[in-house]
């Protein structure tokens, strides 16, 4: 039987170079892997929106391998979810799928023993990292995502293992494992004979005081007027994430549009002052429109975030 282990290994930081060598093609994977996304759900042959990717990015012919790989597992997963309205579609800092293609590791004698050389839109990027178990890197992997968050890049590595599966009459012991909120598990340690040989309890008290102030931090956040706080005011009485066709619109330039801003998605929002708002498209830059306003203005909106005035 396989079975996947993940372990994660943080990239040291990265000079400014390489930082946004990495940061633009992790938001060139998310902009391609949604342009599979709408492509695949208009039926569009993949050979086509191969070609069409290869001619709008610029990134390793193997990460827009993996962005398409990504869109038809999602894709798959939306159309056999009967019960979801909801079409997939990122925003933000979306994993970054690598394989032996375009991420590998070393180990040096340096200052730093071990280092990832990544594929970017830029050419190979060499970084040091740092994690637990840094000698798995020295044996094969299956597949990495790069991710972005707390202002840190992160590999996530995932090992493939192939393991037999132990026989009932080769256990001398059982372990039982409960899970709850005063207590987080309760595991309880038996014998064949039933015989509870030791338990062990793990508190939640600490767990619930994180909750408790992350609760209290995010409330005093939002009564300062954050995006956060913005989201809400913007919120809709209709709730869920909007339909496909709005995010596949498109406009003519010179036409008449009114910026009404979608709560549920981040990618490509203008700023909330430009709530309800008429502009006039004069151009498009990727997925979103160039949009003039009165006031001299001129943002970039996403479609899902525009409507047409007639």
């Amino acid at each position: 039987m396989k079975t996947q282990q993940t372990f994660q290994y943080k990239i040291i930081q990265p000079n400014k170079d390489k930082e946004l060598k990495l940061n633009t093609t992790i938001r060139q994977y998310r902009k391609c892997v949604n342009f599979y996304l709408h492509r695949i759900a208009k039926g569009k042959a993949l050979k086509s929106i191969y070609k069409q990717a290869k001619e709008n990015y610029d990134l390793p012919t193997a990460l827009i391998q993996t962005a398409r790989d990504i869109a038809k597992e999602q894709h798959k997963s939306y159309k056999n979810d009967k019960d979801n309205p909801h079409f997939p579609h990122y925003s933000g800092f979306t994993p970054m799928r690598t394989d032996k293609r375009t991420i590998n590791f070393s180990k040096e004698s340096n200052h730093f023993e071990y280092w990832a050389n990544i594929s970017t839109i830029k050419g190979k990027v060499r970084v040091p990292i740092t994690g637990r178990n840094l000698e798995k890197l020295e044996g094969d992997f299956k597949s990495v995502q790069v991710i972005f968050k707390d202002d840190s890049f992160y590999l996530n590595v995932i090992f493939e293992e192939e393991h037999s599966i132990p026989k009932e009459k080769d256990f001398t012991h059982f372990v039982g494992v409960d899970l709850g909120i005063n207590n987080i598990a309760t595991i309880v340690v038996q014998n064949k004979s039933g015989e509870v040989l030791e338990t062990k309890f793990f508190s939640g008290k600490q767990l619930m005081e994180k909750r408790r102030r992350i609760s209290e931090l995010k409330a005093r956040l939002k009564s300062k007027g954050t995006m956060g706080g913005q989201t809400k005011k913007l919120r809709k009485k209709t709730r869920g994430q909007p339909s496909l066709n709005k995010y596949q619109q498109e406009f003519k330039r010179g036409q008449k549009v009114l910026i009404d801003l979608e709560p549920s998605e981040d990618g490509g929002r203008p700023h909330p002052r430009y709530q309800g708002t008429v502009g006039v498209v004069t151009g498009k830059q990727g997925e979103c429109f160039k949009i003039e306003l009165k006031s001299g203005k001129k943002p970039i909106v996403h479609p899902v975030h525009l409507r047409v005035i007639e």
